[in-house]
């Protein structure tokens, strides 16, 4: 796989699978106690719950693609 900054170097799965858990981790650690009902500023009319399922619900749209071995951009998300 090649990284967007860098056309030429190629990055293994398992360092993009490091990456994932490294930051899920992260995300993880920073609700640890948030008060779920609290605005998100970066992304208006949504609350910190709703972050919380849009992330979740995008690793598992991925965790699919990757488990299917899709090598296309996909067309839809069913």
């Amino acid at each position: 796989m090649n990284t967007s900054d860098d056309p030429g170097r190629t990055v293994s799965p398992a360092a993009h699978l490091d990456a994932v858990a490294r930051e899920t981790a992260r995300f993880v650690a920073a609700l640890e106690g948030a008060d779920l009902s609290a605005p998100v500023p970066g992304c208006p009319g949504w609350t910190l719950l709703d972050l919380v399922r849009h992330t979740g619900s995008v690793q598992r749209w991925f965790s699919v693609l990757l488990r299917q071995r899709v090598q296309e951009p996909p067309r839809s998300r069913p």
